[in-house]
This record gives C-alpha cells, sequence and structure tokens, in this order.
C-alpha cells in the first residue's frame, strides 16, 4: 500500500498514480516516525501517523 506507483485496484475502478501514500511515508520516515493503515472492507481505513516531539 505503502510503495511507489503500488495500486489496491485496476485503474478503472479508481484514478490516481499509486504515488500519494508513497509520499506521506517518505515524509514520516524523513521525520523518523511512522505510519499505519487498518481497514475493513465496505466501511473504510484509518491512517495512523506518529512523528517523534522534540
Amino acid at each position: 500500500m505503502f510503495v511507489l506507483f503500488s495500486r489496491l485496484h485496476n485503474k478503472n475502478e479508481y484514478s490516481g498514480t499509486g504515488i500519494g501514500l508513497s509520499i506521506c511515508k517518505k515524509i514520516v520516515e524523513n521525520h523518523q516516525g511512522y505510519i499505519f493503515a487498518t481497514g475493513k472492507p465496505n466501511i473504510g481505513s484509518i491512517f495512523e501517523v506518529y512523528l517523534p516531539f522534540n
């Protein structure tokens, strides 16, 4: 899910390039943080981002 150009659905179902979440991951990692995702089919997803407090 957080891999560059990785798609969970084909491009006929949802638009997009597949780079959005990989950019988020890179930003979070550059700040020594973590990003996690959990989801349920037909309900939605929760993204948790942890960044260190300095």
